[in-house]
C-alpha cells in the first residue's frame, strides 16, 4: 500500500572478518524473533568451543 512504512532488520554474527549467521527479518525484532534467531541460525553455524557477546539491544533480554 502507499505510504505503508516497511521494515528490514539485519541480524549477524561474525567470527573475525567472516559471517558465520545472517537473517533478514521483515517487521520488528522482539525477544521471540531473536531467540528463534539463535536456535536456528546462529547456534547451527558456530562453531565448537565458540562464544557469543551481544550488545545492550532490548530484545537480547527477552
Amino acid at each position: 500500500m502507499m505510504g505503508e512504512k516497511h521494515t528490514t532488520h539485519a541480524i549477524g554474527a561474525l567470527i573475525g572478518a567472516t559471517i558465520v549467521a545472517m537473517g533478514l527479518l521483515s517487521g520488528s525484532v522482539n525477544a521471540n524473533v531473536f531467540i528463534c534467531w539463535v536456535e536456528h541460525i546462529l547456534l547451527p553455524n558456530l562453531p565448537n568451543k565458540r562464544g557469543s557477546v551481544m550488545h545492550n539491544a532490548s530484545f537480547h533480554k527477552g
